[in-house]
């Protein structure tokens, strides 16, 4: 067990599930249409690629996928990301074992990195799409309000 070890799961695992338990408990309704909190968004009037993550959150916490992918389409996909590394994070606790991972000397292996890297460009692409959308009015995606 290389890093942080069981200590640093612990706070991986704390955090991660702070996070998915504020979404659980937050009002679905309250927070549709909650304060504007990025700064991009509000320098600029546009979105930015993480604008609406929250409420997409709230939403795939309490099961409406349909208004979570509108908040954001990165939204349910995040969450269930952050379940599983919780999950991972408590394995490492309970058995001092990470998870099983294909890489040499507990790296991430090159196909996991390339994933990520993909994710995260269309995580960008998606987020400048958007902005570009609402900037001309388009109307191609939904709006963030």
């Amino acid at each position: 067990m290389g890093g942080w070890g069981r200590s640093g799961a612990l706070l991986v695992a704390g955090l991660g599930a702070a996070g998915l338990a504020t979404a659980a408990l937050l009002d679905p309704v309250g927070i549709q249409h909650g304060p504007e909190l990025c700064l991009f968004r509000r320098l600029t009037g546009l979105p930015c690629p993480g604008c609406g993550l929250t409420r997409s959150w709230v939403m795939t916490a309490h099961g409406d996928l349909g208004q979570a992918f509108s908040f954001n389409l990165f939204g349910p996909l995040t969450f269930a990301a952050a379940a599983l590394v919780v999950l991972g994070a408590l394995w490492l606790v309970i058995t001092g074992r990470g998870p099983r991972r294909a890489g040499a000397h507990g790296r991430m292996p090159r196909w996991g990195v390339r994933v990520l890297i993909g994710l995260l460009v269309l995580f960008l692409v998606y987020g400048v799409a958007r902005g570009v959308d609402a900037g001309f009015g388009w109307g191609l995606f939904p709006a963030v309000t």
